[in-house]
């Protein structure tokens, strides 16, 4: 297991600095359309979800923004559709082909 399997959502932005003022834009967007409850911190949140759990970034067609939300408890919300997210430079490709 290499040390970055279990990523945080903080050493994903540590580890790619553009993701996280991206998804501070990506927050205010989100927040301009009416979803108060999407922040920076909780599109990090998805995508170290994903990342630990070894998926592309686009296996989930859905991902769950919810404040304080538990990771077992992603599917139990209503949820906004991940395609919006368009990550940028990352494309569907797996994080581990990141490293």
């Amino acid at each position: 297991m290499k040390e970055t399997d279990n990523v945080t959502p903080e050493q994903l932005s540590h580890l790619y600095p553009e993701l996280k003022n991206w998804a501070i834009t990506k927050a205010s967007q989100f927040n301009h359309d009416g979803y108060s409850s999407v922040s920076a911190d909780l599109i990090l949140q998805y995508l170290s979800f994903c990342w630990r759990r070894q998926m592309p970034i686009g296996y989930l067609e859905r991902a769950v923004f919810v404040n304080n939300i538990k990771e077992t408890d992603l599917f139990d919300f209503v949820a906004l559709n991940y395609q919006v997210f368009n990550v940028p430079d990352l494309g569907d490709q797996d994080f581990k082909e990141l490293l």
